[in-house]
């Protein structure tokens, strides 16, 4: 039998841990670490992975025999991570007077163990974690970052600038100094209307793209002030100066769409939906409103050509709430034969373009089997049929009617039912999750 062999054979069961570094480490060393006692216990069988052939057979005993792990403190760090230390880190991490400090507490993760003792122990003494502004820091994520790095970017003085502070998040620390101070530097920051930009997201641009995109002439355009929000920091320098530069905007009726949403689009997306000759057609002008970038143009292509727009009784759906909802449920909504029926018309409305497709004909029939179909609202439709039922259930037990009567005389729903869950046990005092909670208990 080959050694391989000899390795595939111990290890039968244990597939998982089959990988070269294993074979490197030869037959003595895998019977060794695989023969442990400790892997009966199932506690043990979540560390048992391929990353342990990095370790030497001493370490892993002294890890697996560590008393931390009964700590409820330490206990979620014992993972296959873990192997990435020697016993001597571990124990040095795990024993550090600084984990019964609260405010450290966020950082106990197994993400730690991709740091070594010293970096964790250089990190936790920085003077800087006695001062509260630095608190939103002091996040697992610190323990992916460079420790040099992370010890420079704390001590820069920038912070101790009153309007940097805004500025002041984890994902700084994944940044290079220099980059950093260079962006905290630029003396558009002085300038009010750029000042609300200076957020943590900003760390999300490259150094050239921020100077680049504070620098564009289109911002002396009032009409594009709106869009000087932080949001903008998920685009590039040259997307932004692309959908700036559109000509569509000297067009009034798409100044509308000026919003910090239409960041969440892209150049492409966003000129293709403004060239659509659609836009030309008075029964679509009412759809464009800000919600739009939620869509892909081929969505709203296909939206806007869907045959019941030539219908009068449908031209109210067209308002922007429409982009609310995919194509599929655009379609499928306006192709169903219960709202079709008088004592459900009205629930074609904009806003049956907020609720969800799958949840209108189960609201619709549950209500019918309470006796009050015809008075369902959409609003009703927003809570999931599951909820609804419990509701109508404690409103039923309690002797609270499902309707009410108008001035009019003329009967409609109860405000409850049509309250968000907030609202109910805000205003009403009931609780319906809790209700859930109880209904599933017996």
């Amino acid at each position: 039998m080959t050694e391989v062999q000899e390795i595939n054979e111990l290890l039968k069961g244990n597939e998982h841990l089959i990988c070269d570094l294993a074979y490197r480490r030869g037959v003595d060393f895998v019977r060794t670490i695989i023969s442990m006692p400790h892997w009966k216990n199932p506690r043990f069988k979540r560390v048992l992975t391929s990353t342990i052939w990095g370790c030497n057979a001493q370490d892993v005993k002294t890890i697996l025999e560590m008393p931390y792990w009964d700590n409820p403190k330490f206990s979620h760090l014992f993972t296959s991570g873990v192997w990435q230390c020697n016993a001597k880190e571990v124990e040095g991490i795990l024993s550090m007077k600084a984990w019964d400090d609260p405010k450290f507490k966020p950082l106990l993760t197994p993400g730690i163990w991709h740091c070594t003792f010293t970096g964790v122990q250089k990190i936790l003494n920085l003077p800087e974690w006695g001062d509260p502004k630095y608190s939103e820091l002091l996040t697992s994520s610190i323990w992916y970052c460079n420790v040099d790095e992370v010890e420079n970017i704390i001590h820069m003085p920038e912070w101790k600038e009153d309007k940097n502070k805004s500025a002041l998040s984890a994902n700084v620390l994944h940044g290079k100094e220099n980059d950093i101070r260079r962006v905290l530097n630029l003396p558009v920051w002085d300038k009010p209307k750029f000042k609300p930009l200076l957020t943590p997201s900003v760390w999300n641009c490259v150094p050239d793209d921020v100077e680049e995109i504070l620098s564009l002439k289109e911002w002396e355009d009032p009409k594009f002030e709106p869009l000087l929000t932080p949001t903008i920091w998920q685009s590039n320098a040259v997307e932004v100066k692309k959908i700036l530069g559109m000509p569509e905007w000297d067009d009034p009726k798409f100044l509308p769409l000026l919003t910090p949403t239409i960041w969440q689009s892209s150049y492409y997306n966003i000129t293709t939906i403004l060239s659509l000759p659609l836009w030309n057609d008075y029964r679509f002008k009412n759809t464009l409103g800000p919600s739009i970038w939620q869509s892909n143009a081929s969505e709203v292509l296909d939206i806007l050509s869907l045959p019941q727009w030539g219908d009068k009784k449908y031209l109210g759906l067209l308002t922007p709430n429409i982009w609310h909802s995919k194509f599929e449920d655009v379609k499928n909504i306006l192709e169903l034969e219960k709202l079709q029926a008088p004592e459900y018309s009205h629930l074609l409305v904009p806003s049956i373009f907020n609720v969800s497709y799958k949840n209108i004909i189960p609201s619709i029939e549950l209500f019918e089997e309470y006796g009050i179909g015809p008075y369902i609202t959409n609003r009703c439709i927003r809570r999931s049929v599951q909820l609804q039922r419990v509701l109508l259930d404690y409103m039923e037990n309690n002797d609270i009617p499902f309707l009410t009567v108008k001035s009019t005389g003329e009967y409609t729903l109860n405000k409850i039912l049509n309250a968000s869950n907030t609202d109910l046990k805000k205003k009403y005092g009931i609780d319906i999750k809790e209700l859930e909670s109880l209904e599933r208990r017996k």
